[in-house]
């Protein structure tokens, strides 16, 4: 068979030539190309209503113009009509990360059955996407490796596929979603079993996408203790801030913990009261505290170090300017900073390439831009200085 050359995105024949000559197949077969409709950074209806099959075999969900957004493989009682809203995020913009500054796709999938949930059934599905887009998130993420890639579900609220406002008491399922792109072609396929019901989906090459989102996190000495107080803007499934203190900066010792709620979408207030500190601090009357989140599942996260001064008029919080990751790849935080302060990040011939502002709690997210060269590049917040190093 010949597949002609150039053959559009649509219905087209196939030419069988034998000894006797010619033929033009029937019925003809489809060309099929990624979707890429829709304006860019909006959730938009892709495919409209199209009526599910359940023979167990995989059936494209198309776009009005042809285009595979994505397809299904399902046995059992009738799922209804199918529909996909989709988002896709405008390339030229930085690759998006969520409150752990994990990164993810460029590319958001809603799925809607108007049979509702199929609760103890599950549903293959393949979701469709650019492999520029998921170039772009693996310079990002190196972790996001096509074989690597993991699909968050979210339910509840607000499905939209926009990350920013889903609930965080809301239902969160992480699925394996390894991906796959034949030869010769610009697409990829990530693949994953859906269980229970569809909603919003998103790919990132994380495990925990949505983590516990810490507002504010101080110390300060009052009296012969000091006191620690931070306060989160949401949680899912966190089960303790464990409280650790170092006199270097460097090795931290484990000196309480507090049980977290579990899962909110409100604001929390924590506290933890260290009444040993005055006999741990450095010749210079440094100490230095962090929190380590654990989830229920054990995974961790740090906060920002906050260093305390004791001594007679040197009483009070003195945040310490930290860069992590560093080096890094694509994004770096910066913890430390005044509340509002400018920060600005400058190449080795003193160019600025780009620039930040401290949120309320110091820290300020840096993005790289893209095409910007490895190399050390020197962070200036006021009058102080810190050098990061860009890796590729």
């Amino acid at each position: 068979m010949v597949v002609p050359a150039g053959a559009g995105t649509g219905s087209n024949a196939v030419v069988v030539t034998n000894a006797t000559g010619s033929s033009i197949s029937s019925p003809l077969f489809t060309v099929l190309a990624v979707y890429d409709g829709g304006t860019l950074d909006a959730c938009t209806a892709a495919v409209p209503p199209t009526a599910s099959l359940n023979d167990g075999s995989w059936h494209y969900l198309l776009a009005g113009n042809g285009q595979v957004v994505a397809a299904y493989n399902y046995t059992g009682a009738s799922l209804g009509n199918l529909a996909v809203d989709v988002l896709r995020a405008d390339p030229a913009q930085p690759v998006r990360q969520d409150p752990r500054q994990h990164h993810y796709l460029g590319r958001n999938w809603h799925l809607r059955a108007s049979g509702g949930r199929f609760d103890g059934r599950t549903v293959g599905l393949r979701l469709y996407g650019l492999n520029s887009e998921q170039a772009r998130l693996q310079v990002a993420d190196p972790t996001a490796t096509l074989a690597n890639l993991k699909a968050t579900q979210y339910s509840g609220p607000n499905e939209d596929c926009q990350l920013a406002n889903n609930v965080a008491s809301a239902e969160h399922r992480t699925l394996a979603a390894p991906a796959s792109s034949p030869a010769g072609t610009v697409y990829f396929r990530a693949e994953l079993d859906v269980t229970d019901h569809f909603s919003e989906f998103y790919l990132t090459g994380s495990d925990t996408p949505l983590p516990v989102e810490l507002l504010s996190f101080t110390a300060e000495q009052r009296g012969t203790t000091v006191a620690l107080a931070w306060a989160t803007a949401s949680e899912k499934n966190s089960d303790r801030f464990e409280v650790e203190r170092s006199r270097d900066g460097h090795a931290f010792e484990r000196i309480g913990q507090v049980a977290a709620v579990g899962s909110s979408s409100s604001i929390q207030s924590y506290g933890f009261e260290d009444s040993q500190a005055p006999k741990t601090a450095s010749s210079q009357g440094l100490i230095y505290y962090r929190l380590r989140q654990v989830d229920r599942d054990g995974t961790f996260s740090y906060s920002p170090v906050r260093t305390v001064k004791v001594g007679a008029g040197l009483v009070g919080s003195q945040p310490t300017l930290a860069l992590y990751p560093n080096p890094t790849t694509g994004a770096a935080t910066l913890t430390g900073a005044r509340p509002g302060a400018v920060v600005a990040m400058y190449d080795a011939l003193g160019r600025q390439v780009l620039a930040a502002k401290a949120d309320a709690s110091g820290t300020a997210a840096l993005t790289m831009p893209d095409g910007l060269p490895a190399g050390v590049y020197v962070v200036r917040v006021g009058t102080k200085t810190l050098r990061l190093t860009v890796a590729h």
